[in-house]
């Protein structure tokens, strides 16, 4: 059994099921197979790419802007080292 995420026509992320490989062609929709190693982790309302072939988490503040390795990252800058900046 693998995890797939269904997208809709503007690639977001509208379901995750878990489904038999063999069967996944049988469910109506566009569905992406999630292997959290390659396309890193789906979740309701994240973006597919099929460029990069990965899950783009939800930006989580409006300010917030896409880094290199395809992260949310805070205008401020990263998360100091050793220090939980966030909580």
């Amino acid at each position: 059994m693998s995890v797939y995420a269904k997208i809709n026509s503007e690639n977001i992320v509208e379901n995750i099921i878990l489904c038999e490989d063999k069967d996944i062609n049988q469910i109506e929709g566009v569905y992406i197979r999630q292997d959290p190693a390659v396309t890193g982790p789906a979740i309701i309302n994240s973006t597919y790419s099929e460029e990069l072939n990965r899950f783009i988490l939800p930006k989580p503040y409006p300010s917030w802007i896409l880094n290199s390795e395809n992260v949310w990252q805070s205008p401020a800058g990263p998360e100091p080292e050793g220090f939980n900046y966030w909580d």
